[in-house]
């Protein structure tokens, strides 16, 4: 590997000399998500996600706990979040235990995950959960801090509108 990393930079150099007039600079854009990234891996896991046993048989598990952790780490996540749930409630048809399952994750991680770049979350789900007959509204709100609205911070907003066999839910983060 080191090898090749060598011979490159030497082809670099030799492609982009003074003659072109271009000054390259190559910098570790990931380093401080590397250290984190090592420091949430030496939190024991199975310690914190015991209390989402119940949760682990079923498909969306993994997936389901890989993309929170994304998101809680990384701002401007609401696209992904929002696009994730509207898939999950196309193909599953027990919506609320699913709607559970991000609730209970979503605490547990943000007060777990030390490095989180997220101040608070709000989900609003509405639509027609397990196929009743009338369509329902559902509020997930997990924050560090009390207010949500504020003049200077940044809010990260997406809808996504998600078709399933009981009608459509509209998904909002």
């Amino acid at each position: 590997m080191i090898l090749f990393l060598e011979t490159f930079f030497f082809g670099l150099t030799n492609f982009i000399s003074n003659k072109y007039g271009i000054c390259l600079i190559l910098e570790r854009q990931n380093k401080k998500l590397n250290i984190l990234k090592h420091k949430f891996l030496k939190i024991k896991r199975k310690q914190k996600l015991i209390s989402l046993r119940k949760y682990k048989q079923n498909s969306f598990f993994k997936e389901g706990i890989n993309l929170l952790t994304i998101c809680l780490v990384h701002t401007n996540s609401s696209i992904l979040l929002a696009k994730y749930l509207a898939t999950q409630f196309q193909i599953l048809k027990h919506h609320n235990f699913f709607f559970r399952f991000i609730k209970n994750a979503l605490i547990l991680l943000n007060n777990k995950v030390f490095f989180s770049k997220i101040q608070g979350i709000k989900i609003q789900i509405k639509g027609r959960f397990n196929g009743n007959s009338r369509a329902k509204s559902r509020i997930a709100q997990i924050s560090k801090r009390p207010p949500f609205l504020r003049k200077s911070s940044n809010i990260s907003y997406f809808e996504e509108t998600s078709f399933s066999s009981n009608g459509t839910f509209g998904i909002k983060i």
